[in-house]
């Protein structure tokens, strides 16, 4: 089991083959469990699958004929992890990387300390308002680490929180 603790809140993880469970604490006292059996997660769309060839491919799930491909800068370990409208894809490298579902297009890397040990798994906490990313990351001389990462969106900012500058530039 690890844990992730800061001064308010610690969420414990755990997982074997078969399930992913994640407890969330305050003050000592379990206020949220969550447990994810793996394979039973909802494919409402198509289907998208990663081969050892280094590709990835998005497929209609009515007649099975490939909507689109994307060459992989590296080898997949597993199959895509589905996360909204982005794929998750994981190889021995030191990244997670995305694409979008609709076009193969790529994303944003998750950059991690060490190589991804295992699959990514996304978890869903009822407190937390975003997905919750969780991946394996190992590192030689750290060991292995899990990591929990969730989307931060930027705050608001009003548009009259900035004053001009002072002394401006003449021509």
């Amino acid at each position: 089991m690890n844990t992730i603790t800061n001064p308010t809140k610690t969420i414990a993880i755990s997982s074997d083959l078969a399930e992913l469970r994640v407890a969330v604490q305050e003050e000592g006292r379990t206020v949220e469990a969550y447990v994810e059996r793996r394979g039973r997660g909802s494919l409402a769309g198509n289907i998208y699958k990663a081969k050892v060839d280094n590709v990835l491919r998005g497929m209609s799930r009515r007649s099975g004929a490939q909507i689109w491909k994307r060459a992989l800068p590296m080898r997949p370990t597993s199959g895509p992890v589905l996360a909204g409208t982005t794929l998750l894809v994981s190889g021995l490298e030191t990244s997670i990387r995305s694409y979008a579902t609709k076009d193969g297009a790529p994303g944003a890397d998750v950059k991690a300390d060490g190589v991804i040990a295992a699959p990514p798994a996304i978890v869903h906490v009822p407190s937390i308002p975003e997905p919750v990313l969780l991946y394996v990351a190992n590192d030689l001389a750290k060991g292995a680490t899990v990591i929990a990462a969730t989307h931060s969106p930027d705050p608001a900012v009003s548009s009259n929180a900035f004053s001009p500058l002072p002394n401006p530039i003449k021509p």
